[in-house]
């Protein structure tokens, strides 16, 4: 095998796609905000009251989704209104382009 050089570290991280940044930043918030309900939720109305059924979930998290907290209505949606608004701009690399035609030809 022969062994190449690139005249750069290969430590480097190319630019993502902005499809890529973006589905990244849609999953990261809805994580955050299904967080923030279960912690508003409890907040707000004291720990549930413990079932008769306890279903067992075997170390994984639960299924159940959390409820909508009237508080949060329109932090959400301003949440989404700001993902919505995020405009892109190309900023010129030079080093960056050379690095992303590396990775598409040795990809």
């Amino acid at each position: 095998m022969e062994l190449t050089h690139y005249g750069y570290s290969l430590k480097n991280i190319p630019r993502c796609s902005k499809d890529a940044y973006l589905k990244a930043l849609i999953t990261r918030t809805e994580d955050f905000l299904i967080r923030l309900r279960w912690k508003a939720f409890f907040f707000l109305l004291g720990p549930e009251p413990p079932d008769e059924e306890m279903k067992e979930t075997y170390g994984f998290r639960s299924n159940k989704s959390p409820p909508v907290v009237n508080e949060l209505v329109a932090f959400e949606s301003d949440i989404y209104q700001l993902i919505a608004s995020i405009k892109f701009r190309h900023a010129p690399s030079t080093f960056l382009d050379r690095l992303r035609l590396c990775v598409d030809t040795t990809a």
